[in-house]
């Protein structure tokens, strides 16, 4: 996910950077580059708004694998189904 951010904001960075360029970007026509960089950061915001409704609506049964080892396995040994270790 930070990749993702640091992209939405690297391409809102240049969309705000061209638009002091703009005079020179239509004498080079290559006002492309401008609206490439609006489309990347809509992109990227849509794209982190799917990244949080999915991070929400993630089952609360399915083990973090970024957390610790030990919180892990506490984890899945509490349920009812899992016989206790020996």
């Amino acid at each position: 996910m930070r990749v993702a951010v640091a992209g939405t904001a690297l391409s809102l960075v240049g969309f705000l950077v061209l638009l002091f360029f703009i005079p020179a970007l239509r004498r080079a026509d290559a006002m492309i580059w401008l609206w490439s960089f609006l489309a990347a950061f809509l992109i990227g915001l849509w794209g982190l708004g799917i990244a949080m409704w999915q991070g929400r609506t993630r089952r609360p049964d399915r083990v973090n694998l970024t957390e610790p080892a030990s919180t892990a396995a506490s984890t899945v040994d509490d349920r009812k189904d899992v016989p206790p270790s020996r």
